[in-house]
């Protein structure tokens, strides 16, 4: 008899010592990979395309090392991140100081192929999370002429999920607790 009680207690408590903690997780991962991913992409789009339309006023900033570099320390502080300047070829003309590591040799690609759009890579790992734009810098003769980047951590952003991740676990374990209350209550 003891343990047909014993069964129906984990019977009862199983389903919340499962469900609940996926359930948890999942909602975590919808907002954060829904609603911050998605966020963080297209205000780095847009913030490389209206760069890149200020280069596309002022061509003559990419022919020009040192005039590239001014204009990277005029836009740096107003960008949230780091901006850098390519020419038509990929080749870095001028970057942030802070700038850790090349353009994404894949984004450099295809922002190239295809210089009617903005190019965005999301990379979302444990360690590290960083969001990259690049947008093409099209000349009056719709030629490509430059490219312009923008690389900003977004584990800023994902730190400000926090407290909605602590909050989440103490709802999933709360009703694990009064679940396997319940469950221990109703298998008496």
């Amino acid at each position: 008899m003891r343990s047909l009680r014993h069964q129906f207690v984990l019977s009862h408590i199983l389903p919340f010592v499962i469900i609940l903690p996926l359930a948890g997780l999942l909602i975590l991962y919808l907002i954060e990979a829904q609603f911050v991913l998605g966020e963080a992409s297209d205000n780095l789009e847009t913030r490389a395309a209206l760069i890149a339309e200020a280069v596309a006023r002022q061509p003559e900033i990419l022919a020009n090392q040192e005039a590239a570099q001014r204009f990277i320390a005029e836009i740096a502080p107003l960008a949230d991140g780091d901006v850098y300047l390519l020419d038509a070829s990929g080749r870095v003309i001028a970057a942030n100081p802070e700038l850790d590591g090349p353009p994404d040799e894949a984004l450099v690609d295809a922002a190239a192929q295809s210089p009617q759009t903005t190019q965005v890579s999301m990379t979302y790992g444990i360690t590290e999370q960083t969001g990259e734009a690049i947008a093409p810098v099209i000349d009056i003769n719709e030629q490509l002429i430059g490219l312009v980047g923008v690389r900003e951590s977004i584990s800023g952003l994902a730190a400000t999920f926090g407290p909605l991740r602590r909050l989440i676990l103490l709802i999933v374990l709360g009703g694990m607790a009064l679940g396997a209350l319940a469950g221990y209550w109703l298998a008496g």
